[in-house]
Order: C-alpha cells, then sequence, then structure tokens
C-alpha cells in the first residue's frame, strides 16, 4: 500500500481539503479572496501540518475511537494556511497604483 493509498485514498486528500478548507474560510473572519483550487489546495496541506503535528507529539488513536485530537490539528493547520494563502493572495493581486507618488 503507497502512501496516498491508491485512486481512493487520493480521492479522500480531495474530500478533506475541500472540507478542511470550507471549514477554515469559515472560521476565519472576513472575505478570504483565494479561488477554490487555493481552498483546497490549503485544506490539504493544512491536513498535512495537523497530521505532523499529532504525529510528533505522539499521539496515537490507542482507544480506536474517533480521533478528535488529529481532526482538530487537522482545522488549525487549515486556518493557518488559508491565512497565509489569503494574504500572500490579496497582496498579489492588488493592482499597482500609478500617481504622483508611486512612480
Amino acid at each position: 500500500m503507497s502512501f496516498w493509498g491508491g485512486i481512493g485514498g487520493i480521492l479522500g486528500w480531495i474530500v478533506a481539503g475541500i472540507v478542511l478548507g470550507l471549514l477554515a474560510k469559515a472560521i476565519l473572519p472576513g472575505r478570504q479572496a483565494i479561488p477554490w483550487w487555493a481552498t483546497i489546495l490549503g485544506g490539504i496541506v493544512g491536513a498535512f501540518i495537523g497530521n505532523a503535528v499529532a504525529g510528533s507529539l505522539g499521539y496515537e488513536n490507542a482507544n480506536g475511537g474517533l480521533p478528535w485530537f488529529r481532526w482538530l490539528l487537522d482545522v488549525v493547520g487549515a486556518v493557518v494556511v488559508i491565512a497565509i494563502a489569503s494574504s500572500v493572495w490579496s497582496r498579489r493581486s492588488v493592482p499597482a497604483r500609478r500617481g504622483k507618488w508611486n512612480r
């Protein structure tokens, strides 16, 4: 079994990216003017970050139930990534002002 888990695993990461990206955009205040693909990618990267942090903290789902702590870290990771992407994207998409003082 590969890291991605085949086509089902890739689709799972995409669905998780959509859910986490939209949840992160709902949590963040204001409007995030980033495209839909950046939202999905931010959710996927946030999930990777959340899983990496949970693993580095030694978290194991020993009881076999729902991994709430890991999911919480996934959401936090997605919020951070979407916030960074939103600030970078908004600076990138603002046209330069051409005026008397901005030459």
